[in-house]
């Protein structure tokens, strides 16, 4: 029972948190202030930990919890778990496909977010699991975080440390040097498309024809042939269509050559067209792939290209927003012609006007990959 009315508190904790407003917050470096109080201890206001709100939900560094309750971390790299433990509960967080579960097998929704470097947790939901209370208070801009061994009520406390905090805050305020931000170089960019055709390849095609927008789809001579319909679609609608294969390359370069003319002979044989323009399942900087295999593409009359940027590891609880903002912020590090390597994910379709916007917005131009238009690969060749 005890439980019970836990796990309701967060859900009607999260409801709230994601309705109130954000009085009184104060900004530093386009950074949103929020204070943080462990049990009855105001923590060190830093850039690097601070807590952030995203859709509405609070995010903590999880070293919150390990550093003041008691709860062990461990990162399985091979799974790409982050596991965080008590000796009453533990929690398996998938840093790539969203979502996690604990120690009995039940799953859920909540994921973690990399944000300053390190991964940060959503505190109300982890509290609870951990049997801990989680506040937040926007109206003073402050989260506390606490134990069954604290005293205070939590508006006490806070009009306790009012002074501390407003030093805090001025120091914070005094101590944080305004950088300026490095000139963005317009840049041209490519979009294509890879992996598996499916009902979600509509949603896209629906949305590129929305915004105007023309891309290259990579395609399998499995997924051709099985999806005739859509191959016709992405033509009649002004996309370039490549080729890539369905299993990754092997050490026989002429084995590989043989497998895209078996492609070319299915779109041949769908629209009565043949292609150049080859993908390399994983990007040609995979170790399998080797000179030998380069001159086979070119003796072959095939030209490779290669997803610079690619939007990988899609999990179903990652939401639209946060495909736009990684994408968006990983592009301010580019400077040079870029490709941008897309699935078919649902998000990647509700994800796409706001990455266009974002380029539209800081001038690059968005081009469309062609036989003629010189190859974008990690080994710099043209032909």
């Amino acid at each position: 029972m005890k439980r019970f009315f836990s796990i309701l508190w967060m859900v009607a904790f999260a409801v709230v948190l994601a309705l109130m407003p954000f009085a009184g917050a104060v900004e530093v470096n386009g950074q949103t202030v929020i204070f943080t109080i462990v049990n009855n201890t105001l923590a060190s206001l830093r850039s690097d930990t601070m807590p952030f709100i995203s859709d509405g939900m609070l995010y903590v560094p999880y070293t919150v919890f390990t550093e003041n309750f008691g709860v062990v971390s461990i990162y399985n790299s091979r799974d790409n778990l982050l596991i965080l433990s008590n000796e009453n509960q533990t929690l398996f967080f998938n840093t790539v496909n969203g979502g996690c579960y604990d120690r009995n097998g039940e799953t859920y929704t909540y994921t973690t977010i990399s944000h300053n470097g390190q991964a940060y947790v959503p505190a109300v939901f982890v509290s609870g699991v951990f049997n801990l209370l989680c506040g937040y208070y926007p109206d003073t801009s402050v989260v506390r975080i606490k134990d069954v061994t604290s005293s205070y009520s939590d508006s006490r406390l806070i009009s306790m440390l009012q002074e501390d905090m407003n030093a805090a805050l001025k120091t914070f305020q005094e101590e944080a040097v305004q950088e300026p931000e490095p000139e963005f170089v317009p840049f041209d960019v490519y979009f294509c498309f890879s992996g598996s055709l499916g009902e979600t390849t509509g949603y896209v095609l629906d949305t590129l024809a929305a915004e105007g927008i023309h891309a290259a789809f990579f395609v399998t001579a499995e997924d051709i042939l099985a999806n005739e319909a859509l191959i016709r679609r992405i033509y009649v609608e002004g996309h370039t269509l490549g080729l890539t294969l369905a299993e990754a390359i092997t050490e026989d370069a002429q084995a590989m050559v043989e497998a895209f003319d078996l492609a070319n002979e299915a779109l041949d044989q769908v629209l009565n067209l043949k292609t150049r323009l080859v993908m390399i399942p994983g990007g040609s900087n995979v170790e399998t792939f080797t000179q030998a295999h380069r001159d086979a593409l070119r003796d072959g009359g095939y030209r490779y290209w290669d997803s610079m940027l690619s939007v990988e590891g899609i999990g179903e609880n990652i939401g639209a927003t946060r495909v736009v903002t990684d994408v968006c912020d990983r592009l301010l590090d580019v400077s040079a012609t870029t490709v941008i390597g897309f699935g078919y994910e649902t998000q990647v379709a509700q994800a796409l006007p706001g990455i266009y916007a974002f380029l539209n917005g800081h001038g690059c131009a968005l081009r469309t990959i062609h036989e003629l238009a010189n190859p974008i690969n990690f080994h710099a060749d043209l032909w």
